[in-house]
């Protein structure tokens, strides 16, 4: 299992989005499959009713939410969201909601989308406006291993393989790790 990171920092920047508004990061891709447990947001105002969502591209600038999660009411400033479940695949992008607050960004140098409403639906789709936004969003996780015994011994307590450790590779016998 490795950790997948993904995002900018989530710090004080000189603009905000619009209240109620769904923002993509699309500048960072999630690396690889996994789970998604903690999104951390810096926000200029106290938002209500917030949420945090998974998303890949359909077509052209319409985006389908994968996994969300309503992380309820945040307060001002850094905010960590620990504890989710959000299931990604390597090519997704996470996005924030709040129907009241604003989050952080950066009007130029990066590459962003909105959306007009609470897109963090799943199975959803929708069509975003892209800009060269940066967002104070990332969310940290870690991929799947599709190996879980080896020889009768559980994965996690396998520390080295013919004396290489196991976190520097990336196959056995053709199966990805």
């Amino acid at each position: 299992m490795a950790i997948i990171t993904v995002g900018e920092p989530a710090i004080d920047r000189p603009s905000t989005t619009t209240v109620g508004r769904t923002s993509l990061d699309l500048l960072n891709v999630i690396p690889a499959n996994g789970i998604i447990h903690t999104f951390n947001v810096y926000l200029t105002s106290d938002s209500t009713n917030c949420y945090v969502g998974i998303f890949y591209l359909v077509s052209e600038t319409t985006y389908m939410c994968r996994s969300s999660a309503n992380v309820g009411n945040l307060n001002a400033g850094l905010q960590e969201i620990s504890g989710l479940s959000l299931v990604c695949e390597a090519g997704d992008y996470i996005g924030y909601y709040s129907q009241t607050g604003s989050l952080d960004r950066n009007d130029t140098g990066g590459q962003g989308a909105s959306y007009s409403g609470n897109a963090c639906n799943q199975g959803s789709s929708y069509n975003f406006t892209t800009g060269e936004r940066i967002y104070s969003l990332n969310a940290i996780g870690n991929t799947l291993s599709a190996i879980t015994k080896m020889n009768g011994v559980n994965w996690e307590a396998i520390s080295k393989i013919n004396n290489l450790p196991k976190n520097n590779l990336n196959k056995i016998n053709g199966i990805t790790i």
